[in-house]
């Protein structure tokens, strides 16, 4: 959830959106524009009446459950109920992994820019 509010209301390169303007921020935020959630997903999730963030995140536990969303749906419903999944990182990235596409079964190298093509 931390991307999208950056285009709403956008001063400075700043924005908060507080407890109380977050149902109305969410009802008008398309769930297509919620980061990481695709047209596919999109027309999935629109099957069950779920056009914006917030009729997403007003599914319960039990919904998201039966309906097997995989992982990282899973974490976007929680982010958009204010769970947050992953820590907050204060300090500048200094290292990165990269590989030449997902699920090739190969290393990460640790070096940017980098590939190691030792097998896992």
């Amino acid at each position: 959830m931390q991307q999208s509010p950056s285009k709403w209301q956008k001063p400075s390169g700043l924005t908060v959106i507080s407890g109380r303007e977050l149902p109305e921020y969410l009802g008008r935020l398309p769930i297509g524009e919620v980061w990481g959630i695709g047209p596919q997903t999109s027309r999935y999730l629109a099957q069950f009446g779920i056009r914006t963030a917030l009729d997403f995140a007003a599914k319960d536990a039990a919904w998201v459950k039966q309906h097997h969303l995989s992982k990282p749906y899973h974490d976007i419903w929680q982010e958009l109920r204010g769970e947050a999944v992953l820590p907050w990182e204060l300090e500048p990235k200094t290292d990165y992994q990269s590989v030449r596409k997902i699920g090739n079964g190969l290393r990460p190298s640790g070096k940017a820019g980098a590939i190691d093509d030792e097998p896992l």
